[in-house]
């Protein structure tokens, strides 16, 4: 990486950059396990739940298209 695209991110995200990443991706992970739970997802693969995301997303790009296009 260059100097240049090194300090602009420092610049842009303060002086830690990957304690803020990390803690971003800690609370990702439990929020994404806390809904989960709360939705009773949890015997469910973390491959089950991808495909149940891609087709939640397929249904929903669907529906949103309806709208747009009628």
């Amino acid at each position: 990486m260059r100097h240049f695209d090194k300090k602009l991110i420092m610049c842009m995200f303060g002086g830690n950059l990957k304690l803020k990443i990390m803690s971003f991706l800690k609370w990702h992970k439990e929020f994404t396990e806390k809904k989960i739970k709360f939705y009773g997802l949890s015997k469910l693969s973390n491959y089950q739940l991808m495909w149940l995301s891609w087709g939640k997303g397929l249904v929903m790009g669907i529906i949103i298209a309806y709208f747009i296009c009628h």
